[in-house]
């Protein structure tokens, strides 16, 4: 079982997990998060971490390339392979992506080799990449970023966490107006001993979601706070008895918000929490029989409904799983398996109306080789597209 204290000092982010990850199960090749793909050497080829449509023809999906950033534009009938230039004298990869319009994205990631000592934002102005690296909390030894949202352009707000020489994890919010990322400071719970922040989602009506989860001396504890551009307000959490970690988000108002995420323990149980404005509550996903290690990465909500994207591990197969969720329960619903011999996860969701676009990455079970993968929901099947 991994204890609140390794797994805040896990220094990958905490968004992007696996069930080799959390169960301390042996990795493979398509079970590979951020932090993983900058530290791999050949022969890793792609693997995806997050995308964002702005409508069903265009989505921009990020993620890593042979330990180098990975990006992708989607147009309505294929994809295309962007460029993206990194600080100078950097290495990095990109995690996170929020498009605000077709003219504006900006994707989040770490720098360097592992663990990440600083992270990146690069944004997306419809031609090219440019890249900028973010305030770094003082006295921060690893310091990386999960997640991002924008609600407009040079309007957005990333979380992760920070760790510094001696101590538990630290949450982190940044926040971009105009041209310059700001830190921000957001009180903890009495009695944390440290935190992290893995989703976020933002609304034009002043309103982001945050979630993680913070420390104490025996457990961890989900954590949610709302931001309105001014300050953070605590939002009430679901009490849970096992380990959780807060992986993905997403809200349509300031009144309904999902969130997805695993219990950690002997073993991987994805999980979901639901807002309706006063308090989040567990909504629990009835996974298939036989079901060994299950993880839920992402999720998009879009047309009253929402869909979530993760790995599902039984005793003969390990590959993606999706669900959809109605406002009431949760279905799984039939991404397709990956070929004989092979594992896949998927890692992001985009919704814009009924169709969403899902990414992650896969290969062989038996050694690094991995593949960017996309999944295309029309709201009744999935269709995988192959990436260039």
């Amino acid at each position: 079982m991994l204890t609140a204290a390794l797994w805040a000092g896990v220094p990958a982010t905490a968004a992007r997990a696996t069930v080799a990850r959390v169960t301390g199960a042996p990795a493979t090749a398509a079970r590979v998060t951020a932090a993983e793909a900058t530290a791999a050497a050949p022969p890793l080829s792609e693997a995806l971490f997050g995308v964002s449509c702005v409508t069903a023809k265009y989505c921009v999906a990020v993620g890593a390339a042979q330990g180098g950033p990975l990006a992708l534009i989607w147009n309505g009938v294929k994809w295309r392979k962007v460029a993206v230039k990194l600080p100078a004298g950097s290495a990095g990869v990109l995690d996170s992506v929020s498009c605000a319009s077709t003219t504006y994205c900006v994707a989040v990631g770490p720098l360097g080799k592992v663990p990440p000592t600083r992270p990146f934002a690069a944004t997306w102005n419809g031609r090219v990449w440019t890249s900028a690296v973010l305030p770094k909390p003082a006295g921060a030894v690893v310091f990386s970023v999960a997640a991002v949202s924008c609600v407009k352009a040079r309007d957005c707000v990333a979380v992760g966490q920070y760790n510094l020489a001696k101590g538990d994890a630290k949450a982190v919010v940044e926040t971009l107006t105009g041209t310059r990322w700001l830190l921000r400071h957001m009180p903890l719970p009495a009695g944390a001993g440290g935190a992290l922040l893995g989703a976020v989602s933002c609304l034009p009506t002043a309103f982001c979601a945050l979630g993680g989860q913070y420390f104490t001396s025996t457990r961890a504890i989900p954590l949610f706070e709302s931001w309105n551009g001014k300050a953070f307000t605590r939002m009430k959490a679901a009490a849970t008895a096992a380990f959780p970690s807060i992986s993905g988000g997403s809200c349509v108002s300031a009144k309904s918000c999902v969130a997805v995420g695993v219990f950690i323990g002997g073993t991987a149980t994805g999980f979901t929490e639901v807002w309706n404005g006063r308090a989040w509550s567990v909504v629990i996903v009835r996974w298939p029989k036989g079901t060994r290690d299950s993880i839920l990465n992402g999720v998009s909500c879009a047309a009253g409904k929402c869909v979530a994207a993760g790995e599902l591990v039984t005793t003969t197969t390990d590959q993606a799983a999706t669900l959809s969720y109605n406002g009431k329960a949760w279905a799984m619903t039939n991404f397709p398996a990956p070929a004989k011999g092979d594992v896949s996860l998927l890692s992001g969701v985009s919704c814009t109306g009924t169709a969403c676009v899902a990414d992650g990455n896969s290969g062989s079970a038996s050694g690094p080789q991995s593949a960017a993968l996309t999944g295309f929901w029309n709201g009744k099947s999935w269709k995988v597209v192959s990436a260039p």
